[in-house]
């Protein structure tokens, strides 16, 4: 916008610098300092200047995740790179802390049911299905896919389909569908984990 500067601090956080921002809050000088870095307005938002100089928002600084080797990594991307395949319906990145990147991923099962019927592939339940090696050769493949539009980085290297979906029921995901990384990171603590070893 006409007059309103933007700036990507060295976290990938998005700045706004502009004569038309708030200068502070009402009597709260301390949380008016935390908006606030050497005149910048800092956002919360993660993003990137594309080469055609338009921003790109790439997801929250507060879900950010920090690997052991320092690394930032939005997992909003990555999730949402996921779910662009008509067959996903959820996922989840996980690696605070972690040497590499790992999802939980779920299935649309009116969608991986419908393929599995077009591709002759067998199976009693969603649960078998979800498990078949059709199936997981599919989704390595969406994996994949995605993993060629990031850096290594930021590439998942394991994954877990879960054999059904993240529900609103077990508070793991929010009326609007956005997963409620702490619930889910709790449910599934052990499954998580589990990809590290």
């Amino acid at each position: 916008m006409p007059g309103c500067q933007i700036n990507i601090a060295e976290d990938g956080e998005i700045l706004v610098r502009s004569d038309m921002m708030f200068s502070g809050y009402y009597k709260e000088p301390e949380k008016t300092a935390e908006m606030f870095r050497d005149g910048w307005l800092v956002t919360g938002d993660l993003g990137e200047m594309t080469q055609d100089m338009f921003l790109k928002i790439t997801g929250r600084k507060k879900e950010l995740i920090i690997t052991s080797t320092g690394k930032n990594i939005a997992p909003a991307l990555l999730e949402n790179l996921l779910k662009e395949h008509h067959l996903i319906s959820q996922a989840m990145v996980y690696g605070d802390g972690k040497s590499y990147i790992t999802a939980l991923i779920t299935l649309n099962q009116i969608e991986t049911e419908e393929y599995a019927r077009l591709q002759g592939i067998g199976y009693k339940d969603f649960v078998e299905l979800s498990s078949k090696a059709e199936i997981l050769s599919l989704v390595q493949s969406i994996v994949d896919r995605v993993n060629g539009k990031v850096s290594s980085t930021e590439a998942i290297k394991r994954f877990v389909i879960l054999d059904h979906d993240l529900s609103i029921e077990a508070d793991e995901i929010t009326p609007t569908l956005k997963v409620k990384r702490n619930v889910v990171v709790k449910n599934y603590y052990e499954l998580l984990e589990k990809m590290y070893k």
